[in-house]
């Protein structure tokens, strides 16, 4: 699935890939987190974009910690993906903990939209409903995918998966663009 995704997008050439995670194992002082080390794939090195993830810093939309990184599959997981495909992107990843509030989410929305080169993608590496019946799971999957699709944020909490901050964070991007593009229509 996940290189089935890859594959659906592989015509767009980003400079920038965010990389939006779960902090699965809620490692490291801060909320939101990002890391400036270059990642090693089995198609070479997958460097970060320190340039941009310093302008972040400076707005304080985050903080670098590096150990957090260590086994957060939700990042190391997708970056082969990421290096096969866009070979000439760089990464941004950035774990999120589940205790973000929601003026947390908006604010690294706003902070990554202000900051982000115009030819950025951004990623969610995150788990819907599993561990269940695959009827729940598909009931639990409409309603999410309701909710995505209408970019209703006030009902992020109906969405079942494992980290609603981080798509939080999405749906408020999505929300910014489609208000930015529906602007420039108008």
């Amino acid at each position: 699935l996940i290189a089935q995704a890859f594959l659906a997008i592989q015509s767009q050439k980003p400079s920038t890939i965010v990389l939006l995670s779960p902090n699965h194992f809620g490692r490291g002082g801060s909320r939101i987190i990002t890391s400036k080390y270059d990642w090693q794939t089995p198609y070479g090195i997958l460097p970060a974009d320190n340039k941009t993830i310093d302008k972040l810093l400076e707005r304080g939309a985050l903080t670098v910690e590096e150990n957090p990184f260590e086994k957060e599959h939700g990042v190391f997981n997708i970056t082969a993906f990421i290096k096969k495909v866009f070979p000439d992107s760089k990464i941004i990843p950035i774990i999120i903990k589940n205790d973000l509030k929601t003026t947390g989410m908006s604010a690294l929305a706003e902070d990554l939209k202000e900051v982000l080169p115009k030819n950025s993608l951004i990623i969610l590496s995150a788990d819907f409903t599993h561990e269940t019946t695959s009827k729940i799971a598909d009931q639990n999957d409409q309603k999410s995918l309701s909710v995505i699709e209408k970019l209703d944020f006030d009902k992020l909490n109906e969405i079942t998966i494992d980290s609603r901050p981080a798509i939080g964070v999405l749906l408020k991007l999505m929300e910014k663009e489609f208000l930015f593009f529906q602007n420039r229509i108008l």
